[in-house]
């Protein structure tokens, strides 16, 4: 038989903590009677400070009740109770413990309770670790997943390119093609001289383009001037699995008023919204509001660096109309609306609507242009110029130079060729049409990269690269915000 001194010595150089307790269990709980070495290193109480006192002295904050309230009918009805929960120590460190306790009886009476506590903290500590790798790992398997979907993406478009050889455009039209994006007021005498292409052949291609849909004519006014207060972007990319939301995200942007300009694929979309004021953008829930006082808008919709280069053909610089403030008329607003909306109705027509005579409707379209309230552009269609279309913005260290920032704002739009261009504060966004960006990521990323290291930004850019093969939707659209501003019922 083994005697009662070896026991107690095993127990006190026990690992685990021992802890001993009268029999009572309701209210304050029962009284420890005893308690080993292991329990004392563990938690810090000395048995002079513990024995006499309960056991809910080692309670706190995140000790979970409920765990508690399912003790004490198990231990009645049972005798024995085992489960894991958070303690603390003298010192209020907390600590996780498995806990078995069971009772000592004599002639079926219950006389002690006897708890067995084992510090399981790096355990635990080490299994949240092993859920955290397992989740990182995952996430990096969806992320690589997406990767090679985009690699097998970009060889299938190089593929294609290699058997399309090139976009079927002579030399000629291309010239014209750029001349058109760069001059869309001139006539076919004058992009005649600025190409060097002879002017019958130059109205000849004028037309194949605009009849095949390689452009189309917008007119966009300069919002400021008209009253609008307010620019901001939204663009983002999901995993395959919120496909169906963002689906429905896409539906809603895409019908929204204020959305005058929306490209999406399947799961990447981008749009920017020309907003009156500041009212109007809290009714819409916009997000990153700029005012527009604030901006510099460089660019807006000129395509002709980026297509100049697609086409590796010259771009001939011309001198921006520098805008006049005056008051529109009633008849002048009338005309911008009539021209944002005109959907490639001719003169005569716009004339005949708006009642009044095509000399008076010339002259006042040359007023608005020529005082920069209203500009003629040329859109390129993207999906037959096959070049993926990237979206980036940009947040700059306001803590660097001007000077240098400014450098690396122009060395950036040079190197994209961007056709949309909008600085404020100490941010830049851009739009691209750029060329061979499937063989120039990595290298374009390691530039950033380095700037990055540098702290020219805040953050590494946020970029989005969309194939012009899986573009849904590809909406410019000013009518009805140029309506709402000037306040002209539809």
């Amino acid at each position: 038989m083994v005697s009662l001194q070896l026991l107690k010595t095993a127990i006190e150089h026990a690992n685990d903590s021992f802890v001993i307790t009268g029999p009572e269990l309701d209210y304050p709980g029962p009284r420890v009677i005893y308690v080993n070495s292991a329990f004392t290193k563990m938690t810090g109480y000395t048995p002079e400070e513990i024995i006499g006192k309960s056991p809910r002295i080692l309670q706190g904050p995140k000790t979970d009740s409920k765990i508690l309230k399912k003790m004490k009918p198990a231990l009645e009805k049972k005798g024995f109770f085992r489960d894991e929960i958070v303690n603390y120590r003298k010192d209020g460190s907390e600590y996780i413990i498995e806990w078995h306790i069971t009772a000592v009886k004599e002639k079926g009476k219950v006389t002690h309770w006897v708890s067995i506590q084992r510090d399981i903290t790096k355990r635990k500590e080490m299994e949240t670790q092993l859920k955290n790798s397992k989740a990182e790992m995952e996430d990096g398997v969806r992320r690589r997943t997406k990767e090679l979907q985009k690699l097998k993406e970009r060889l299938e478009l190089k593929v294609k390119r290699l058997e399309k050889r090139g976009i079927d455009l002579t030399e000629n039209e291309k010239k014209v093609f750029v001349a058109l994006l760069q001059n869309p007021h001139f006539n076919d005498t004058q992009i005649s001289k600025h190409t060097q292409v002879i002017r019958s052949t130059v109205t000849a291609i004028r037309n194949r383009l605009f009849q095949s849909k390689w452009l189309k004519e917008v007119y966009i006014p300069d919002f400021r001037a008209i009253g609008c207060e307010i620019i901001s972007f939204s663009f983002g990319t999901d995993e395959v699995s919120e496909l169906s939301r963002k689906f429905k995200i896409i539906d809603n942007e895409f019908k929204n008023p204020e959305s005058t300009y929306f490209v999406s694929t399947h799961s990447d979309y981008f749009s920017m919204f020309i907003i009156k004021n500041i009212v109007d953008a809290k009714i819409l829930g916009t997000q990153n509001l700029y005012p527009l006082e604030l901006c510099r808008i460089d660019k807006m919709m000129d395509f002709e660096d980026s297509v100049a280069s697609i086409f590796e053909v010259e771009s001939k610089k011309t001198n921006p109309i520098t805008l006049k403030q005056h008051i529109l008329s009633k008849k002048e607003k009338h005309v911008l609306l009539a021209l944002v909306t005109a959907n490639s109705k001719d003169a005569s027509k716009i004339s005949a609507e708006l009642k009044i005579s095509l000399p008076t409707f010339y002259k006042v379209k040359k007023k608005l242009i020529s005082s920069g309230i209203l500009k003629k552009k040329i859109i390129p269609n993207i999906k037959k110029l096959d070049v993926p279309v990237v979206f980036m913005q940009t947040n700059f260290n306001p803590e660097k130079k001007m000077s240098e920032i400014e450098t690396i704002k122009q060395e950036l739009s040079n190197k994209t060729n961007d056709f949309l261009n909008v600085q404020w504060d100490n941010a830049m966004f851009t739009a691209s049409l750029f060329k061979d960006y499937e063989e120039k990521e990595i290298e374009f990323e390691d530039y950033l990269e380095d700037l990055y290291e540098q702290e020219f930004f805040t953050e590494f850019p946020k970029i989005i690269s969309m194939n012009p093969k899986n573009i849904r939707f590809n909406n410019i659209d000013f009518t009805k915000i140029t309506r709402k501003v000037l306040e002209i019922e539809g």
